[in-house]
C-alpha cells in the first residue's frame, strides 16, 4: 500500500511475518535505504519505507531522529511485529556497517564479516548506537531490535550490484533464523 502526501511517500506491506524491516529515512533523505530495505524484506518480511522525495531542504527537514519517530501507520505496523530491523544511512564515504539496536548485535556482525563486509558494533559509536529504549528499531513485541547504519559508497554498492546485494541479504537471513531458532 503507497500513501503520498506532497513530497512525502509512505509505502507499507503488511506480511504474515514476526519480522518488519523499515527504512524510516528513504527517498532523498538517506538515499538507497527504501531500495536496500525492500530488497530484504523480499517476499518474506514486512516493509514499511518514509521517503522524501523533495528537494535537499525539504528532505533534511523530514528526517525524523529515530528515537522519535513515530508515524502512525509504521507503528501499528510495528504493533504486530516482533522483530524490527531498519536500514539507514551514514553521511560519511565508505563501506561499512555498523549494527546497532537493543538486540545482541554480535552474531550479525560476524555474520557480515564473514561474508566480506565492514562491519562493527555500534558499541563503538554511541551518536549512532540505536540504544535508546525509543529508537524505532526496538519497538516491535520484543522491545530490542536492529538499527543497520550504512555508508554511503557500500549504499551505492549494494544498489548496483546484485551480488552484493544477495551477500547482504543473505546475512540478514542467517541472523534471523538464528532468532527464529533461539526464540529470545
Amino acid at each position: 500500500m503507497k500513501y503520498q502526501e506532497k513530497n512525502i511517500t509512505i509505502e507499507i506491506i503488511h506480511r504474515h511475518s514476526s519480522i518488519a524491516i523499515i527504512a524510516p529515512h528513504g527517498g532523498n533523505i538517506e538515499t538507497g535505504t527504501a531500495e536496500i530495505a525492500r530488497y530484504i524484506s523480499g517476499n518474506n518480511y514486512s516493509f514499511y519505507s518514509f521517503n522524501c522525495l523533495g528537494n535537499i531542504q525539504e528532505c533534511k527537514a523530514s528526517h525524523i531522529p529515530s528515537h522519535k519517530f513515530n508515524e502512525p501507520k509504521c507503528i501499528d505496523l510495528l504493533n504486530r511485529t516482533r522483530l524490527v530491523i531498519t536500514i539507514h544511512g551514514m553521511h560519511d564515504e565508505s563501506e561499512k556497517i555498523i549494527v546497532g539496536g537493543l538486540y545482541d548485535n554480535h552474531f550479525l556482525v560476524e555474520h557480515f564479516v564473514k561474508l566480506g563486509f565492514c562491519a562493527e558494533s555500534g558499541k563503538f559509536h554511541p551518536r549512532i548506537s540505536g540504544t535508546n529504549p525509543d529508537n524505532i528499531c526496538n519497538k516491535g513485541k520484543l522491545k530490542k531490535g536492529v538499527q543497520l547504519e550504512i555508508g554511503s559508497i557500500l549504499r551505492i554498492l549494494l544498489m548496483n550490484d546484485e551480488n552484493l546485494r544477495a551477500s547482504f541479504k543473505k546475512a540478514i537471513d542467517q541472523f534471523i533464523i538464528y532468532i527464529q531458532k533461539s526464540r529470545p
